[in-house]
């Protein structure tokens, strides 16, 4: 049995291994630490710059750029990254529309019910394993 070989990145994924459900060897990808920084950086500076415009063109923009991120990143063995983008952004998007006025915070039951009424785009694996396959 060799060593097991080093992570790299390659394409905005870090490729590992590690093991599948019946316990075979596969190269898993998650996404690359600094793209998933780059990203949450670009919809931060995105959500400060949009911070007064309507909520419904806010959330329509960031559910078009969270869809956008679950395409490329979409990846069976990625999705805990997914989930964890997505609550990244959940949370830089309230902190912007906090500082639409001077007064307190926006509470996080009042953001909640917001996000009730203007959802933002769930993670979802859009690339599995079978459809990498070649025939």
């Amino acid at each position: 049995m060799g060593a097991k070989p080093a992570t790299f990145d390659f394409l905005g994924f870090t490729h590992i291994c590690e093991r599948g459900r019946r316990g075979a060897f596969r190269v898993g990808v998650r996404t690359a630490k600094k793209r998933l920084k780059r990203s949450l950086h670009a919809i931060a500076e995105w959500c400060k710059e949009h911070r007064h415009d309507p909520i419904e063109e806010q959330q329509r923009t960031l559910n078009a750029k969270l869809q956008g991120h679950y395409q490329y990143y979409g990846r069976s063995s990625n999705f805990p990254n997914l989930a964890r983008f997505y609550r990244a952004a959940c949370r830089i998007w309230r902190q912007w529309l906090s500082r639409r006025t001077r007064g307190t915070p926006l509470p996080w039951d009042k953001y909640n019910r917001l996000l009730q009424r203007f959802p933002l785009a769930q993670p979802r694996i859009t690339h599995t394993w079978a459809s990498l396959r070649s025939s």
